[in-house]
């Protein structure tokens, strides 16, 4: 040790280890108390593994057919996640009855903060496509008196982050084609033949 060293160690000397302890036992209840919870959790679904999560305001991302880190990574990165499929049971049973033709309609609170004013409008006339229907683009468009922004309505479904409850896989392009979808085209085929709309 230099001299600089042995004379910072008089001016700057280690805190006890109780007061380390004690500061970060007030971080961890400052953390706890203002960062907002996410809870998530996964379904084996005949389309692949489904990931879900809620939050205090309802349900932020659905998600299927990606990995688990990825789907962890799209969550909002000011909140705490927390794994508990407990606190999302009522959520886990609506989609193994829409799995299992027992529903057609989900009833739970979405949390669309995260998407801009427009992808919201978009997201909630999409809400309306009845099951074993579906719409185009430009009908989604003129659903939200925006007949000229088809494009744009596309781009909003493309990044919709509650798959299946915000069901944009029942929009089709004017020619009758699929066009994209952000779980893969034959993810869309499949939940359009299961609905009764192909």
């Amino acid at each position: 040790m230099n001299n600089l060293e042995e004379h910072l160690d008089h001016l700057l000397p280690a805190p006890p280890e109780s007061a380390v302890t004690a500061s970060l036992a007030q971080v961890q209840t400052w953390f706890a108390e203002t960062v907002p919870l996410i809870r998530w959790a996964s379904l084996e679904t005949p389309v692949g593994r489904l990931y879900f999560a809620s939050g205090e305001s309802g349900v932020t991302n659905v998600e299927i057919g990606i990995s688990e880190t990825t789907f962890l990574s799209r969550l909002d990165p000011l909140a705490h996640a927390e794994q508990n499929s407990d606190a999302l049971r009522a959520i886990t049973t609506q989609f193994r009855e829409y799995f299992d033709h027992q529903r057609s309609r989900f009833e739970v609170a979405l949390d669309l903060t995260s998407v801009s004013a427009f992808q919201r409008r978009v997201l909630e006339a999409i809400s309306q496509i009845p099951v074993g229907t579906v719409w185009t683009y430009a009908e989604v468009a003129r659903a939200i008196g925006r007949p000229s922004a088809s494009r744009a309505v596309g781009h909003a479904l493309s990044t919709n982050p509650v798959l299946i409850l915000a069901p944009c896989h029942r929009v089709i392009a004017s020619d009758g084609s699929l066009r994209g979808y952000k779980a893969g085209l034959n993810v869309k085929q499949h939940l359009l033949q299961f609905e009764g709309a192909l």
